[in-house]
């Protein structure tokens, strides 16, 4: 609780805890961002067992950790009974990308982590804590990019991502343009083609054509661009699931007709000519 504390006593552990992280890397340690992960090996109710990874500020170990002690006696013939029989978790920046437990700023369990973060800064969104949604899609577009990577790659969170992903994409809340700002992040990360990210099966690119398809449906209040961002992104599967979501569309708007206002009118065009040249690239 920095509130309890002083400047000097704020900036003393800042130091505390940077000095033995940059005296590592002197002795050729690398940054470990899975430490915090790494629940069987951490002692001492601390939140990794690294301080070669990147913890919040002032809660960072200050001294080294048990893999810090293990890979400095291995690399430098120490004691064995250190590292011998032990096995403990380790990946470093070129893991970042495709490890999902391998993350800068987290502790324990770490989708349950992230997952808790979103909802945090849920509520500090409806605090009017966030200045604007570019700030709060900013603060939430790492939570979710971390949820992703757990998707098809990871057994027993790898579902739970996936859903809780779908989930923010496809659910209007009443707190517009922030709500649009999460939902179009959730977009981008489920729609991304980065090759590092384990592609989407089947059944999961049905589900994420129904979600967008959903988000563009002409059903209560919603942002234009936010609509005409998730019709977009439609087309850009260019696939079965897609052309099926957006004929779906196409007949939900032409059964509305003459009853539509006019930025309705001007996106069931936009549906029509999608659904007319969908393959046609």
């Amino acid at each position: 609780d920095i509130s309890t504390m002083t400047d000097e006593q704020v900036f003393t552990r800042m130091i505390q805890e940077t000095v033995p992280h940059e005296i590592g890397h002197t002795l050729g340690l690398r940054h470990n961002f899975k430490a915090t992960a790494d629940l069987k090996n951490i002692v001492d109710n601390a939140d990794s067992t690294s301080v070669m990874d990147y913890e919040i500020d002032l809660q960072a170990l200050t001294e080294p950790g048990p893999y810090d002690l293990a890979a400095i006696a291995y690399g430098y013939e120490g004691d064995k009974s250190l590292y011998e029989g032990k096995d403990f978790f380790y990946a470093t920046d070129e893991s970042e990308s495709t490890d999902p437990q391998s993350n800068q700023w987290d502790a324990g369990d770490v989708f349950e982590f992230y997952s808790a973060r979103f909802a945090h800064f849920r509520k500090l969104r409806d605090a009017g804590l966030f200045s604007s949604p570019a700030s709060y899609s900013r603060s939430q577009r790492h939570n979710l990019a971390v949820a992703r990577k757990f998707v098809n790659r990871d057994e027993a969170s790898g579902p739970k991502a996936f859903d809780f992903l779908l989930k923010v994409l496809a659910t209007r809340t009443a707190e517009a343009p922030f709500d649009s700002a999460e939902r179009l992040e959730a977009m981008a990360v489920l729609t991304d083609a980065d090759p590092n990210l384990e592609p989407l099966d089947d059944k999961q690119l049905s589900k994420l054509a129904k979600g967008l398809s959903k988000s563009v449906a002409p059903v209560g209040e919603d942002d234009f661009d936010t609509r005409v961002a998730m019709l977009e992104a439609l087309k850009a599967m260019n696939n079965i699931y897609g052309r099926d979501a957006i004929a779906s569309l196409d007949k939900a708007f032409s059964q509305l007709g003459a009853k539509l206002p006019a930025r309705e009118r001007e996106l069931a065009l936009r549906v029509s000519q999608a659904l007319a040249g969908y393959f046609g690239k």
